[in-house]
């Protein structure tokens, strides 16, 4: 399978993995402002924009560090840019979660709170 063809399937895992946990999952791979959410989800009255990383060779931990002060930066900037094409979502706290999944999906583990707008203010 191919670098794209495996994202698309770890982000199916997570999109499920998330909507049995009680999300509405509202966009996959949101583009604006040079940036890309993999999913947005809503929740009890949180909109969580979350970044999906899908790899059997590395730990969660390993995982972690690929997520860069860069790529949050553009994650940023694209949740700047869904709330502006849809402010009814601008009511609910916002969030920055991390779902790690690994061992072909079978291992998730869903790290809220991954980082904040703050982080970078």
């Amino acid at each position: 399978m191919d670098t794209a063809g495996k994202g698309r399937k770890g982000e199916t895992i997570a999109a499920s993995y998330l909507e049995n946990d009680g999300y509405k999952v509202i966009k996959r791979n949101f583009r604006a402002y040079g940036g890309e959410i993999d999913i947005v989800a809503v929740k009890d009255e949180i909109t969580a924009f979350v970044e999906v990383k899908y790899w059997d060779v590395f730990g969660f931990r390993e995982m972690e560090r690929t997520l860069d002060y860069r790529k949050r930066a553009r994650i940023l900037r694209a949740s700047k840019g869904f709330l502006d094409r849809y402010p009814v979502f601008s009511r609910n706290s916002v969030r920055f979660d991390l779902l790690y999944l690994s061992d072909s999906g079978k291992q998730v583990e869903h790290v809220t709170d991954a980082f904040t707008e703050t982080d970078y203010s």
